[in-house]
């Protein structure tokens, strides 16, 4: 899936096309779509293709392809992009994890333990938890091409809040926060879903569960059923994937 977006003041039509590649030479899949666009109009362009088994992602095969594309207004070049991505299927069913129809149980290590992702592997973990925060980006990326997986944080800590939930102690279960954790989750699950290390989320960083915690995970859970939704304070309660 692709947005266009037109700055132009009248109708636009244009056509794309896209190009997948393995190892930059082979070409995986081509075409192009075409979408009419009226001023100042977002829009967006979806592909569809079949993509060969030695083509996708896992962690045990870190497979990156190459995504070229190129736009095309009355048969001039405007815009030409290109980057790596990975693609891979990822289900969950009865909760457990399968990535290319092969069940999974990762073994994730806390970014901040490790010093360095080849350290991660060193150790035997073949993921890490991350939160998303000032350089998180960059690793994720390094991620997808070593072949690791990732569950990102949204960045909420209430650890040094206190443990209990009734009026005027912990944040997780304070109507008034809601709104920002719902919000922070959603921001986390949208600038990561499409980077193909990703496997889940984790809500937030805490030892207490609440109506907020509840609230992000059934909220997760409707937006992206297949990835896993992870809270280490749920405490055995259902608002956690992994217990």
């Amino acid at each position: 899936a692709v947005p266009v977006k037109c700055d132009a003041l009248n109708r636009k039509e244009m056509r794309m096309h896209y190009a997948l590649r393995l190892n930059d030479t082979t070409v995986v899949a081509e075409g192009y779509r075409e979408m009419t666009l009226d001023m100042r109009r977002e829009d967006t362009i979806r592909f569809a293709c079949v993509v060969p088994a030695k083509a996708l992602w896992s962690a045990k095969s870190p497979t990156m392809l190459r995504l070229d594309l190129e736009s095309r207004i009355d048969n001039r070049i405007v815009e030409c992009v290109s980057r790596k991505v990975g693609l891979r299927e990822q289900k969950l069913r009865n909760g457990k994890l399968y990535i290319n129809n092969e069940l999974v149980s990762p073994n994730l290590a806390e970014w901040e333990a490790v010093k360095s992702l080849a350290e991660a592997k060193k150790y035997g973990y073949d993921g890490i938890v991350i939160t998303l925060d000032r350089g998180a980006d960059k690793i994720i990326e390094e991620c997808a091409e070593r072949g690791l997986y990732v569950v990102v944080r949204t960045p909420i800590d209430t650890t040094l809040l206190g443990d209990h939930i009734r009026r005027g102690g912990n944040p997780s279960n304070d109507p008034m926060w809601n709104e920002s954790y719902l919000w922070r989750n959603i921001h986390t699950l949208h600038s990561t879903k499409s980077n193909c290390a990703v496997i889940g989320y984790a809500i937030a960083k805490g030892k207490t569960s609440g109506i907020n915690i509840y609230d992000t995970y059934l909220l997760l859970k409707q937006l992206s059923p297949n990835h896993l939704v992870i809270y280490e304070g749920a405490e055995g309660e259902w608002a956690t994937d992994k217990h």
